[in-house]
């Protein structure tokens, strides 16, 4: 019954164990069999991956509300005076809850918040050609914790605004730094 409660409370790490156990299981059926499911006719080895490919989707699936979340944050902090700023720190909020509520603690050493912010800036940045803006500058380390962003509620106007300052570096300078002030959410 333990990996049973482990399927529902962290299915991501029960994918990653059961499908180690069923690799486990294939070799040892093959070095007594001499090929994996030999005897019993369960493709043992497929299954395995089948099973791993499931928690990859989950930690994927988290992973692009991530990158989402950042990719409205980079917009609202880049471009303070544009119309969209509220709605972006609202698909924020938005995309950060989905991510929370998909988000188990064994996903955490599969998350990597370096190349999750560097995949935000890269979309971000073609975005911001698309429509003429200036590009965001690719060599800021992202200012927020993995923990920021799982938050159960993101504080999208904090989040925007350590962004901001990490974009706009000591000098204050950038097309962020003219426009309104930051709209309340």
């Amino acid at each position: 019954m333990a990996g049973n409660d482990l399927y529902h409370r962290d299915y991501y790490r029960w994918t990653r164990e059961q499908a180690a156990r069923l690799r486990a299981l294939a070799y040892r059926q093959e070095q007594e069999a001499g090929a994996p499911g030999e005897g019993s006719g369960l493709d043992v080895a497929h299954l395995a991956e089948e099973v791993a490919q499931a928690g990859r989707l989950e930690l994927n699936r988290v992973t692009q509300y991530l990158t989402s979340t950042l990719i409205y944050v980079l917009e609202a902090a880049w471009l303070q005076h544009a119309p969209a700023n509220r709605r972006w720190r609202g698909e924020a909020k938005s995309a950060a809850r989905e991510a929370y509520q998909a988000f188990t603690d064994g996903m955490r050493p599969d998350l990597n918040i370096r190349e999750i912010w560097a995949d935000a800036v890269e979309e971000t940045n073609v975005r911001l050609r698309e429509t003429g803006e200036e590009m965001l500058p690719a060599d800021v380390s992202c200012p927020l914790a993995l923990d920021d962003l799982l938050a159960r509620r993101l504080d999208a106007n904090a989040a925007v605004s350590r962004v901001r300052a990490a974009l706009l570096g000591d000098d204050g300078q950038g097309p962020c730094a003219a426009g309104p002030a930051s709209p309340a959410s």
